[in-house]
């Protein structure tokens, strides 16, 4: 369809010419009449004598064939300049409907990307701003998140396809973007260099012209500005900045899960740690086992090559291995003789129980079924499912070892603490029986690395003379 003022002209266009073309024929049969009653007076006298009845004609035909020649010609300008603007408006609402997709796309993945994840702000930025570069081309995206009490801003920086974060000190004459964050509306400046406000700001002594800004808003609150840049002078359209605060909005709320996400995972450390101290708490002989078990776990998963939340996962299960003995009586924990075979079989219940109580949470799942597997076996006698060999995940192998080896490395009510060379030759014999044989070395170097173990909080020191560090 065609837009309503072109709608319009050809309408007007038509009648108009509809009613020139009506009026000449009538002007014709208006000749032809006359020329008619004056060839029947009598006195063969009239007005037009040099002309007859066919010239008459030919003149009225003629006058018309010209008015139709300029009439086509004249059409024909008004359809090619109506071609013209029609492809260029074809052209314009493309490129306007393109700009549309992109932007769409780049809040799809935006919101997809954040969805559900429980990853930092840097992280969250690390892998959004390059579909922010997509809705927004320029030379460079900025993310910079205010700190107001301290005078500084964390910087995150995407240019040419590289991620970047920088901590540096906010003034205004610095930090133009600071008005955007002030005043809750963009800010556009067209030349940086133009201005003697800007023209010592950090962005124009980085070879940058031209800046766009617009507020980051977080429940009602400006907590920083999104920063569009190039190195060239860039008139902003008004189509650019609709698409900055449309993606700030969005990145806005990824950066308000993030933090939420961040909190709640804090709180959630936490209170694994207080339940880790309470297990330990009802032992004296087991006072920070956990941690230690968690620092060994770490450290072997670490020379395996786990990183990221893997390697988490390895330490807080190191952290919750024991938590199932908050369900297991205390005459038996704190028994010194040798446990009964009934006794025996309560306590071989607390990996069961500690994932039970882990498995509600859904961010502890994958912690609850190495909880669930630490004593198991590699030769298949463990419990308390008695898995063999790889089958047996390696977060619970790791703890196995680590287990095992901060076990003999404490005192314990039906024994002391075992000299740091027996420790390794128990080891080293529970390799392909008790232990993964290809992470006994790692283990053993993990140990050895770690001398002498400290726990995170009021650790004790063990003495050099019963695990000397190693040459």
């Amino acid at each position: 369809m065609f837009p309503i003022p072109w709608r319009k002209s050809l309408v007007i266009q038509f009648w108009l010419n509809t009613a020139v073309m009506i009026t000449l024929g009538l002007c014709a049969l208006f000749i032809v009449f006359k020329m008619g009653k004056e060839t029947a007076l009598p006195t063969g006298e009239h007005d037009w004598t040099l002309l007859e009845i066919p010239g008459r004609l030919a003149l009225v035909g003629g006058l018309c064939l010209l008015f139709f020649l300029a009439m086509l010609a004249r059409m024909g300008r008004f359809v090619v300049h109506f071609q013209e603007d029609m492809l260029s408006q074809i052209q314009t609402r493309t490129q306007a409907l393109k700009e549309k997709v992109t932007t769409l796309d780049a809040l799809s993945k935006i919101s997809n990307t954040v969805l559900g994840t429980s990853r930092d702000v840097e992280q969250v930025l690390e892998l959004v701003l390059p579909f922010v570069d997509e809705a927004l081309p320029s030379d460079r995206v900025v993310v910079s998140l205010l700190e107001w009490e301290k005078h500084r801003a964390d910087l995150f920086a995407y240019e040419a396809g590289a991620f970047q974060k920088l901590s540096v000190s906010e003034e205004p004459e610095d930090s133009p973007h600071l008005q955007a964050v002030q005043t809750g509306a963009p800010l556009v400046i067209t030349d940086l260099l133009a201005s003697p406000q800007t023209l010592d700001s950090r962005p124009a002594k980085r070879g940058f012209r031209s800046l766009l800004a617009v507020p980051l808003t977080v429940r009602r609150k400006n907590i920083g500005a999104l920063n569009v840049l190039h190195r060239a002078v860039h008139s902003f359209s008004q189509g650019e900045i609709d698409r900055a605060l449309q993606v700030s909005s969005h990145l806005a709320v990824a950066l308000d899960n993030a933090q939420a996400n961040a909190d709640l995972e804090e709180t959630l450390f936490n209170t694994i740690t207080g339940l880790a101290e309470a297990v330990d708490a009802r032992d004296a002989y087991t006072g920070h086992h956990s941690q230690q078990v968690a620092q060994l776990a770490e450290a072997i998963g670490s020379r395996l090559g786990l990183t990221g939340q893997a390697l988490e996962t390895v330490r807080i299960a190191g952290l919750l291995h024991d938590i199932g003995k908050i369900g297991i009586e205390e005459t038996i924990l704190r028994k010194t003789d040798r446990l009964t075979e009934e006794e025996f079989a309560v306590m071989r219940q607390h990996p069961v129980i500690g994932a039970r109580i882990l498995r509600p949470l859904k961010k502890l799942r994958s912690v609850s079924a190495l909880v669930y597997h630490h004593h198991e076996r590699y030769d298949g006698r463990g419990y308390p499912d008695g898995q063999k060999g790889s089958d047996i995940e390696l977060g619970a192998r790791i703890l196995a070892l680590a287990d095992s080896i901060d076990a003999m490395n404490g005192d314990r009510p039906y024994r002391p603490r075992l000299p740091w060379r027996r420790i390794i030759e128990e080891i080293e014999k529970g390799a392909g029986t008790q232990f993964d044989p290809a992470l006994v070395p790692v283990a053993i170097e993990a140990f050895q690395a770690l001398q002498p173990l400290t726990p995170v909080n009021n650790a004790r020191t063990v003495s050099s003379e019963v695990c000397p560090k190693s040459s």
